[in-house]
């Protein structure tokens, strides 16, 4: 048990130093109490939207033969690596663009999808592995979940 928390723990800090940025211009952005719940809301369905993307391609990869897993999951950070490298965008100046032309009304959404947009990659590069591993049919009693949601919680303010 100590093992699945302290992973859960060390993999959300390891995926999340960038996502605090973001949310430190959201809250930056939007500072009224309404306004604040919206981004919490949009940050832990953004987040969970990640993590739940992860568990499918989990699931997809669970079917495949075992002697080829390592290759495909190795593989997949390269990928992401790559064209992380190759690529002329700025996720700062992305985000900030993204920020200036959201509406007042469509702030969950937009919140939503800067979260997977600007954070998916590397979350996904961490947690496919992980989820991979895992049986995932004890997945909602894991460990991993109520400590991963908790820490969203604290990254947002709201715990």
């Amino acid at each position: 048990m100590l093992k699945d928390v302290l992973t859960a723990i060390f993999s959300y800090i390891g995926t999340t130093t960038d996502y605090f940025v973001v949310l430190l211009l959201l809250f930056g952005k939007y500072s009224t109490k309404q306004d604040t719940k919206l981004v919490v809301l949009g940050a832990y369905l953004g987040n969970g939207l990640l993590v739940l993307t992860s568990i499918i391609i989990a699931l997809v990869l669970q079917q495949v033969p075992e002697e080829w897993l390592l290759g495909l999951l190795g593989i997949i950070p390269i990928i992401i690596g790559v064209k992380g490298y190759f690529s002329k965008e700025d996720e700062g100046e992305e985000i900030e663009e993204k920020l200036k032309i959201i509406k007042p009304d469509a702030i969950l959404w937009n919140v939503l999808v800067i979260t997977f947009s600007a954070c998916g990659a590397d979350n996904m590069a961490l947690y496919i592995p992980y989820f991979t591993m895992l049986n995932l049919q004890i997945l909602p009693t894991d460990h991993f979940s109520p400590v991963y949601y908790y820490l969203d919680g604290c990254d947002c303010g709201s715990i």
